[in-house]
């Protein structure tokens, strides 16, 4: 019996199952109640979500002999092993005196390999590729479709790796580091073309290509400054010190390539002109804390900061009517400080992750206007889009990426916003008068009796039937 505080597995509701290979990595998931389900070429597996429950206090007990029970970044996965052949929980009673979460119903997929926080992800190569880069100093490039990294950029860095960003046609990528550089890379050869080190005497917060690839900008920690410098032939075309009067936090350039915004702690949004040589934009005090992203819709108009306010807001920059009549606040969404965001191609969704641990996507057109998504264990780092908007990549301070699926999301929210409107009341049972929750089977007759009047009833039709499958 497992000792108090400990957590208990109900013994396993078993069905023998044809012989077939366990597959154990590389899966689509999504939860179910308190299981997450492991799809796997139309086979289902259990793994259950204990949160952050150790090994040592899992109760094996309720195990048939021959399980395989694996304990990974606090799931439990139990597939029963007779015979040769596999045999799959059909039911699994999970108990732990954790309050357990809202199911998650949006499919995902777990990209591990990094040793430490990864810090930044970009889909590229036509969103057949991931690139991330982590605290361990390596930038990594995965395969979407297996999940797997296929290649490995290390031993340049000597310090956590703070941005990556690689260029349009998918040939540079430019990093940022703790160890004080700015990196040019090489995709193909993986070899580092410039190093700017010159100028640097802190920590290089951000770093971004432009979308024409001709220039790269950086943010300075201690300088307060962000770095311009041509892509080409590395030299310096500006370096703005003290342009906030803090910690700049994110910069990165508009899609005309002309100007670059940058975002600090000290709550200010600027952008900067390439061709004017000057700062146009100043907005001072855009958030009420430390804004901590921006991002650029593509074509140019709106500008997103995400911030330790737990908002993120809408800026139109193009028109520059965020003047008169002020940003678009996108809030009620995280309960923690929000770390990052980003713009679908189109503009019409954004997504945004956070200290909370959730992602959240934002429907700037739709009526159902957010979808929050869990399933990391610790601080999101970074999210982006892909081109199609089927697709989710976020990154964490837990070590690793998940791969969200969001084709179906506007159903998924639909559904969601229904089962809100949707309160079960509680009703007078029609024949002892007793109050009790109402039953609502959708399609099917609403139950109006008790469930001790129903027990005692010879009619067995009042019981609604399932729903067919």
């Amino acid at each position: 019996m497992a000792a108090p505080g400990d957590v208990a597995l109900d013994p396993l509701d078993v069905e023998e199952q044809p012989e077939q290979q366990v597959v154990h990595e590389n899966t689509w998931r999504r939860y179910v109640d308190d299981r997450e389900v492991i799809e796997v070429k139309g086979t289902t597996c259990c793994y259950l979500n204990i949160g952050s429950v150790a090994q040592e206090n899992v109760d094996r007990s309720g195990v048939v002999q021959g399980a395989v029970v694996e304990e990974e970044l606090g799931f439990i996965r139990v597939s029963a092993i007779v015979s040769a052949k596999t045999y799959i929980a059909k039911q699994v009673n999970f108990r732990t005196n954790q309050k357990q979460g809202r199911a998650n119903t949006i499919p995902f997929r777990v990209l591990r390999g990094d040793q430490e926080a990864v810090s930044s992800c970009h889909f590229c190569f036509d969103d057949t590729r991931i690139l991330s880069c982590s605290y361990d100093a390596t930038v990594k490039l995965w395969d979407v479709s297996t999940g797997l990294p296929v290649h490995v950029f290390e031993g340049e860095h000597t310090a956590p790796i703070s941005e990556c960003n690689i260029s349009t046609d998918n040939k540079r990528m430019v990093t940022s580091s703790y160890d004080k550089t700015v990196k040019y890379w090489d995709m193909e050869t993986g070899q580092v073309l410039y190093v700017w080190t010159i100028r640097f005497k802190s920590l290089v917060m951000s770093c971004n290509i432009s979308l024409d690839g001709k220039y790269i900008v950086s943010g300075l920690d201690l300088e307060n400054a962000i770095c311009i410098s041509d892509a080409e032939n590395s030299t310096e075309i500006a370096f703005l010190k003290d342009h906030h009067m803090n910690t700049v936090r994110r910069c990165c350039f508009d899609p005309d390539s002309q100007r670059v915004a940058s975002v600090s702690s000290d709550r200010s949004i600027k952008l900067w002109d390439l061709i004017a040589q000057s700062t146009t934009v100043t907005i001072n005090q855009g958030h009420a804390n430390v804004i901590s992203d921006c991002c650029f819709t593509l074509n140019g108009r709106q500008l997103c900061t995400a911030s330790w306010d737990k908002t993120l807001k809408l800026w139109d920059i193009k028109t520059g009517h965020f003047r008169s009549q002020g940003p678009v606040v996108l809030d009620k969404g995280h309960s923690g400080s929000a770390s990052c965001c980003a713009f679908s191609e189109d503009g019409t969704l954004v997504v945004s992750g956070g200290y909370d641990k959730n992602i959240i996507l934002w429907n700037l057109e739709g009526a159902s206007n957010k979808l929050i998504i869990k399933g990391h264990e610790d601080w999101v780092m970074d999210a982006a889009i892909s081109s199609d908007k089927k697709l989710i990549v976020s990154c964490c301070k837990d070590k690793t990426l998940r791969l969200w699926n969001i084709e179906n999301y506007e159903r998924i929210s639909a559904a969601k916003e229904s089962n809100r409107t949707r309160e079960s009341p509680i009703v007078k049972c029609e024949q002892c008068g007793k109050p009790f929750l109402l039953l609502n089977w959708d399609d099917f007759n609403v139950i109006m009796q008790c469930v001790f009047c129903r027990m005692a009833s010879p009619l067995r039709n009042i019981f609604p039937s399932p729903p067919a499958s």
